[in-house]
């Protein structure tokens, strides 16, 4: 298998292995196990593909098998932890964002596009206040939260939801820029109506808002800095192609 399809197929059956349900066994809760045979249906892939795949996986720490039972294992979080490092926003956007909800004492959030919806990369939430029922990595409707509005008309200057995601819930967002002026995510503050509507929150949040988007497209115009290279790590990849043969995809 070439190693880009090697790749795909590697990450189809990670997403079906972590999914919300898998068909034939009648559906299952995040932390139900599968088997093999659950993974073949829903990715539609060979069995012997799914095979190979599982024995790389279980090799590497990302899935745990238990007899004919497979479910993640928590070395998996440092795929998503990765991939939001890797994006280059979350880590210069996160500590403009978590001031911002300190000193809002309101639950701030950071989102960036996804097709027709947005998705979480950063979230920063106030105990004192309430807690938000979307996590990082959540995707929501863009014509449905204050960030995707944001980010749909980034010529508009601020974007409001008034209880469009959920009942209670209103929010406020305005889009970040990079250098080249182009909006590459939205920070948005949420509250509840117990403590805002949506004008009153806008008119408390908005010029701290518009401040901390200042310092952040700051932020993402200085030169990243690069950490000191480090020796590169031996390949035991290739140990392990050794060890297990042709069922260890050493592309993957």
């Amino acid at each position: 298998m070439e190693p880009a399809g090697t790749l795909e197929r590697g990450l189809a059956v990670l997403r079906a292995l972590t999914a919300d349900a898998v068909g034939g066994r009648g559906g299952r809760s995040r932390s139900a196990r599968v088997r093999a045979t659950d993974l073949v249906r829903a990715t539609g892939l060979a069995r012997s593909t799914v095979d190979r795949v599982l024995v790389t996986l279980v090799h590497l720490g990302y899935v745990r098998a238990e007899g004919r039972d497979l479910l993640p294992a928590p070395r998996l979080m440092e795929l998503g932890e990765a991939y939001l490092a890797c994006g280059g926003l979350r880590d210069p956007l996160a500590p403009p964002a978590e001031r911002l909800a300190e000193e809002l004492d309101e639950s701030v959030s950071l989102a960036v596009a996804d097709g027709d919806g947005v998705r979480f990369i950063g979230q920063f939430t106030r105990r004192r206040t309430m807690s938000v029922a979307f996590r990082v990595g959540d995707l929501l409707p863009a014509d449905r939260c204050a960030a995707g509005l944001a980010l749909r008309d980034p010529a508009a200057p601020w974007a409001e939801d008034d209880q469009l995601i959920e009942p209670g819930l209103v929010a406020v967002a305005v889009p970040v820029r990079d250098p080249r002026g182009q909006a590459v995510c939205a920070v948005s503050v949420v509250s509840h109506t117990s403590r805002h509507t949506a004008a009153s929150l806008r008119d408390y949040a908005l010029p701290r808002l518009r401040e901390t988007v200042a310092d952040m497209e700051s932020a993402l115009a200085e030169p990243a800095s690069r950490p000191p290279l480090q020796p590169a790590p031996a390949d035991l990849s290739r140990a392990a192609k050794e060890e297990l043969g042709a069922g260890y995809l050493q592309s993957l």
